[in-house]
């Protein structure tokens, strides 16, 4: 049993060897590889512009296979972004504060002074390869590193596998060695792009699926992805601002207070002298801004890097049976390029901010802010925005019942107008990208790159399977599952026992989402605090329908669901006691 549970884990070893050598032949090596020069110094005058020193530009190429690295330190607590309009970058999962003693008192309100001063980003500075054949370099010299790592640990280990000989356990629990999960971090947060992108997709589905290892790479990387060296930002903000950039600036910050997948987001604020500052009829009041830089390259490499991830996911049999991995790779690739469009972003938070403002609900008006979009400051891979002040919710989480109470109701409010309402949601649940701002009283939202419309048919039918759900209507909740694409049509409830089952953990999924909907239950709804919560009775699901679905769920659902578990999971970690049954019916009534 030992002996062929090594011979599987060489197989992996020499299946990521493979892979290197299949990419490192898919192009031809040049004997010189050049990387781009150093811009110019800035000109005289331009003090003003905060700086840190600058590495020198790595050429890119292929690394040889690293020594067995020194053991790695303990994991650092995640940094929380500061406040302001930056690009998520994790998924935090506080404690619930339920078990927060209710007589703490709330947090003094902040100065604006003390909520504009960012909190240093835990990242490294590193150049973001920017060519499809540099990237590609670097996947396979990671595809190599983690072959012999793997190869290395199969000859010291002397533990017998785990699992019979149909499963791959002890390919992944080599892959997974302390050395290769350093390699991981690493190169993946050097890459950015799909990479990081991958990491958030996954996450954010929350099936607890993923091997514990994976999902701490995953987590590891989003909390510290690296960000350019100041050159390269300089190169970008200089190709789509033009060379006379920074006069539009009195202040720009050049090491960014975020960073994520595809950008990062510096501070700066708008110069007195710019005509942007005297254009008061467009923007009153402008000054701190939030300037969102995309990585150079990370938009044209989208393809490559999710064809290369791939077969890095397949070779190391890191993913759960039944992911439908393909299907997810598309569906993430299509959210990808929409994130990097920073044109269709900025055309999406105006929308938001114009559906908010004008609203016919009055309660959304009042307790929701959208940053202006700086039209003149913004271009393909540079978005500029106004500066919000709010803390992320996260930070919030000892404030007082009643309060806590007010902003679950808020988001939740949020979310029944952004579906039936609008029909634009914003889908990405990072709860950095709602910012509560105690001088106000106000939540701000940030961050659209994740906003997704839907028709009004796809709305019309979505709409009637959760009247089903709500009234427990299994013959209709079918009827409409299959309209909506989660079935083939081939399942019955007098099937296979395989096809019972996948139709029996869909529905009820189903009918633990709309619990909070239904007339029987308590309202305001205690989330948190009544039986399971409805997050875990989903996700306890989710290993049946991975196993036994015939077919990947509706494209559409991808982000709507993850957006409605993510509301539902903030409400529960706030312990929020939401009137939910009023709000739906009051959205769907409009």
């Amino acid at each position: 049993m030992a002996a062929s549970g090594h011979a599987r884990a060489f197989g992996g070893a020499y299946e990521l060897l493979r892979l290197s050598n299949q990419i490192n032949r898919s192009r031809t090596i040049p004997s010189t590889i050049r990387h781009d020069p150093r811009p110019p110094p800035p000109p005289r005058g331009s003090d003003r512009v905060t700086r840190v020193p600058d590495p020198e530009p790595p050429i890119e190429a292929i690394p040889a296979p690293p020594p067995p690295p020194p053991p790695p330190p303990a994991a650092a607590a995640p940094v929380a972004p500061a406040p302001a309009a930056a690009a998520p970058i994790s998924i935090s999962e506080p404690e619930p504060v339920a078990q927060v003693p209710e007589d703490l008192p709330e947090p003094a309100v902040l100065l604006p002074e003390e909520q504009t001063t960012a909190t240093p980003y835990n990242g490294s500075v590193s150049k973001v390869p920017s060519s499809k054949f540099g990237r590609l370099l670097h996947y396979g010299g990671l595809a190599a590193s983690l072959g012999w790592g793997m190869a290395s640990e199969a000859v010291s280990s002397r533990r017998p596998p785990q699992g019979d000989s149909s499963t791959p356990p002890q390919r992944r629990s080599l892959l997974m060695s302390e050395a290769n999960l350093e390699r991981l971090v690493s190169k993946l947060g050097k890459m950015r792009g799909a990479a990081l992108k991958l990491g958030q997709f996954m996450s954010i589905q929350d099936t607890k699926q993923l091997p514990p290892q994976l999902e701490a790479i995953l987590q590891r990387v989003q909390n510290s992805a690296n960000y350019m060296p100041e050159w390269q930002t300089e190169r970008v903000l200089r190709d789509t601002l033009g060379d006379d950039w920074r006069s539009h600036f009195s202040e720009f910050d050049l090491r960014p207070f975020a960073a994520a997948s595809i950008g990062q987001v510096h501070r700066a604020k708008l110069s007195p002298s710019s005509p942007l500052a005297r254009n008061t009829d467009k923007y009153p009041n402008l000054t701190d801004l939030a300037v969102k830089v995309q990585f150079p390259g990370v938009r044209e490499s989208i393809a490559s890097d999710l064809g290369t991830l791939r077969w890095l996911l397949v070779a190391s049999a890191a993913l759960p049976r039944g992911l439908y991995l393909d299907n997810t790779l598309r569906v993430m690739g299509r959210e990808l390029e929409d994130e990097c469009d920073y044109e269709r972003e900025a055309e999406c938070g105006t929308r938001m901010r114009e559906f908010v403002e004008t609203s016919r609900d009055p309660g959304l008006r009042e307790a929701f802010a959208v940053p202006r979009v700086v039209d003149e400051l913004s271009g393909k891979m540079v978005l500029t925005t106004e500066l919000m002040h709010g803390r992320p919710l996260k930070d919030v989480l000892t404030l007082g019942q009643d309060k806590r109470d007010w902003i679950g109701q808020r988001i939740l409010q949020l979310c029944m107008h952004e579906l039936f309402e609008f029909r634009l949601m914003q889908t990405d649940p990072n709860w950095s990208n709602f910012l509560y701002n105690q001088s106000t009283g106000k939540l701000e939202l940030i961050d659209f790159g994740a906003t997704r419309e839907y028709t009004p048919e796809f709305m019309d039918v979505y709409g009637k399977l959760l009247d089903a759900a709500i009234e427990q209507d299994r013959e209709a909740a079918i009827r409409y599952s299959n309209e909506l694409g989660y079935f083939t049509g081939q399942e019955s409830e007098a099937s296979l026992s395989c096809s019972a089952a996948m139709i029996n953990a869909h529905l009820d999924s189903l009918f633990a989402l709309a619990t909070p909907f239904r007339p029987s239950s308590p309202s305001p709804f205690p989330f948190g605090t009544l039986g399971p919560p409805i997050t875990a009775q989903i996700r306890s699901q989710i290993p049946v329908m991975l196993r036994e679905r015939l077919t990947s769920p509706p494209e559409e659902t991808y982000s709507l669901n993850r957006k409605l578990s993510g509301a539902f999971l903030l409400c529960e970690r706030l312990a929020s006691h939401v009137p939910v049954r009023d709000m739906y019916e009051r959205a769907r009534n409009r």
